[in-house]
């Protein structure tokens, strides 16, 4: 690969920027971003101007697969801490034996205060995968009404 600078519309030089294929340096820009870079550093790592950024912004279908490498991002994220909640469980179980009143007083407030949490976030996932099934179910109904009859 070569560097070779690039000139904005005035003529002046700005930084090297190396040479990459179109799709890579899409890849690359939608990595930068769903990393949380800003527009002007993940343009720099792609080998865009900031103003090129901005223009592949506008696309929906460039937004869209952003938006999916975050999602793929947090899902594993979310992945590495479900492996530690046991971990976490145990050492907060363990912090109630402790000789000190207050290292015991925060562990049970935490522990009442995520099971709590955790209780509704089930309760909330039962009550959606319900009411998704109930319209999954309606769906099907009205499309098996709306077919033509043979």
């Amino acid at each position: 690969m070569t560097n070779s600078p690039d000139r904005n519309k005035q003529g002046d030089q700005t930084q090297a920027m190396p040479k990459r294929a179109g799709a890579d340096r899409t890849a690359i820009l939608a990595a930068g971003l769903a990393r949380g870079r800003t527009i002007k550093q993940a343009a720099r790592e792609a080998g865009y101007s900031e103003r090129q950024a901005h223009r592949k912004l506008t696309d929906p279908d460039f937004v869209a697969s952003v938006n999916q490498l975050r999602g793929r991002m947090l899902e594993r994220s979310y992945g590495r801490l479900t492996a530690t909640t046991a971990e976490a469980v145990r050492t907060l179980h363990a912090l109630l034996q402790d000789e000190h009143a207050g290292v015991r007083l925060a562990a049970a407030k935490s522990i009442l205060d995520y099971t709590g949490k955790f209780k509704e976030s089930v309760e909330m996932t039962q009550r959606l995968e319900r009411i998704e099934s109930i319209l999954r179910a309606r769906e099907q109904d009205d499309w098996q009404h709306s077919k033509p009859h043979s």
